[in-house]
């Protein structure tokens, strides 16, 4: 089966609920005012930006100039944002819920 752009797949509610996720995971505002929760990163995404911290530390404009670690090109606020995230998350598992 093949999916096309134009097929019911892709409505308008999976469209809206992806920018939704999207805002939540970059830490934006939503329509009531309030910020989401951070998020933990992604497998991949925990991959890019160890390598980046390791290679620059904090410093965002460096990483943001480096086209072939920071292949997605991302903006030196989003890596802020995705350093910060790395940081709160790096030694936790957020697959594994730990009991109280």
């Amino acid at each position: 089966m093949e999916l096309k752009l134009g097929s019911s797949h892709f409505s308008r509610v999976n469209v809206l609920s992806f920018r939704v996720g999207l805002k939540t995971a970059l830490g934006k505002k939503r329509r009531d005012g309030k910020s989401g929760p951070l998020q933990p990163l992604t497998t991949i995404q925990r991959v890019h930006i160890r390598c980046l911290v390791e290679k620059y530390g904090d410093d965002y404009q460096s990483m943001f100039r480096d086209v072939k670690l920071n292949a997605m090109q991302h903006s030196v606020a989003t890596l802020q944002k995705l350093c910060l995230r790395f940081h709160i998350w790096k030694d936790k598992n957020p697959l594994i819920k730990r009991k109280k």
